[in-house]
């Protein structure tokens, strides 16, 4: 039992030891990229404004621009935890969608969210946090 316990050790600190050495390996050169450590900003949503009640099954959804952003993720939901998603889209031009061929129920709350992307950055701060808001169809 001891030697296995010595072996899982070993052969633990053997593996962080090596990932150490290629993460030195790849910065050996080049320092990182702080610009592309940093998320983009969180868009602002402008309209429909929250918990409006829209008239129509066509709408526009509209957020602010972020500078850095080379994409939004937009996604709609009739739950507020998004787990059933009526749209994902990755928008690659504009800060705005149109919500068209989707029907969504009268009398029924609808939930929104948009984040930036900056695709080029490094893994894990590519997207912003999402920036949230709801409507309900009369």
């Amino acid at each position: 039992m001891k030697k296995i316990l010595v072996f899982l050790l070993l052969s633990s600190f053997s593996l962080s030891h090596a990932n150490e050495e290629s993460f030195e390996e790849f910065y050996k050169n080049e320092p990182p990229n702080q610009a592309l450590a940093q998320r983009p900003s969180i868009p602002k949503i402008l309209a429909p404004p929250p918990l409006s009640e829209i008239s129509s099954n066509t709408l526009e959804l509209k957020w602010t621009a972020v500078e850095t952003a080379t994409a939004y993720a937009l996604q709609l939901s009739a739950d507020p935890i998004f787990f059933n998603l009526i749209v994902n889209e990755t928008l690659y031009k504009g800060t705005s969608y149109t919500v068209k061929d989707v029907k969504l129920e009268p009398h029924k709350n609808y939930y929104w969210r948009v984040a930036a992307l900056k695709e080029d950055n490094q893994p894990g701060t590519i997207k912003s946090l999402f920036n949230r808001s709801s409507f309900s169809i009369k």
